[in-house]
C-alpha cells in the first residue's frame, strides 16, 4: 500500500485532470478497487485492467466565474459621464485566482477612470483580482463619456482566471445596450415673457 500511495496519490492542481498508468501486479488483485485521499480532499479510484495495469482517474474541481454588468444611469446623455459596473462571482467550487476582467470600450465612448485595479490602454479596461473563493464577488465601476452622437452602444465584457479551467464558459462574458439621448432642449424666452417680466419688475 506505501508502493500504491507513491505511485499514485500525488498532487494536482485544481481544475486539473489526468491518467497515470503503473504495473502493480504484485499488490493489487485483478479487478480490485482501491482508492487513497489525495492532498485537494479529492477521491482517486484506481483499477485494474486485464493486463493487470492500474489506472487512476482523477477529476479536481475547477472553478465557475460569472460576470455581469449594469450602466448608471441606464439612459445616457450625449457628451456626459455615466458608469459601469462589473461584478465576477466565483460560483465555485475551486478557487480562482489571478481572475483578470477584460472591458473593450465601445467606439466613441471616453475613458474617465475606474478603480485602483483597473487599467485602461488603448480603449480596453482591464481588472485584477488576486483570487476568488467560492461564493465571493469583486465588483468595478467604470466611468466614461457617452459618444456625441445619439443611438445605442453595445459593450461587452469577459472574465477569466489563470487558476483553472472554468467548469461553465456561457457565463464568461455579458453584452449591454444603452441608449444615448440627446439632452432635452432648454426652454426660450419669448418676446411675450420678456415683455411680462418687465411689467411685473416694474
Amino acid at each position: 500500500w506505501n508502493q500504491l500511495w507513491r505511485n499514485v496519490c500525488f498532487r494536482l492542481r485544481p481544475g486539473s485532470s489526468g491518467h497515470v498508468g503503473c504495473d502493480l501486479r504484485k499488490r493489487v488483485d485483478l479487478g480490485q478497487l482501491v482508492w487513497c485521499w489525495m492532498f485537494w480532499h479529492r477521491l482517486v479510484f484506481v483499477t485494474m485492467d486485464t493486463a493487470k495495469s492500474v489506472t487512476a482517474t482523477f477529476d479536481l474541481p475547477s472553478a465557475d466565474l460569472a460576470i455581469t454588468k449594469t450602466a448608471t444611469p441606464t439612459i445616457a446623455l450625449t457628451d456626459q459621464n455615466f458608469t459601469y459596473t462589473l461584478t465576477a462571482t466565483n460560483n465555485g467550487p475551486a478557487t480562482a485566482t489571478t481572475v483578470v476582467i477584460s472591458d473593450p470600450l465601445p467606439a466613441g465612448v471616453t475613458f474617465v477612470s475606474a478603480n485602483v485595479d483597473c487599467a485602461e490602454a488603448s480603449g480596453t479596461v482591464t481588472c485584477t483580482v488576486a483570487s476568488l473563493v467560492s461564493g465571493a464577488s469583486a465588483a468595478f465601476d467604470i466611468i466614461v463619456t457617452a459618444p456625441s452622437t445619439a443611438g445605442t452602444i453595445s459593450n461587452t465584457a469577459t472574465v477569466s482566471a489563470a487558476s483553472s479551467a472554468d467548469s461553465v464558459s456561457g457565463n464568461n462574458s455579458v453584452t449591454l445596450n444603452t441608449s444615448v439621448n440627446s439632452p432635452p432642449p432648454v426652454p426660450g424666452v419669448t418676446a411675450w415673457g420678456m415683455g411680462a417680466l418687465a411689467l411685473m419688475l416694474g
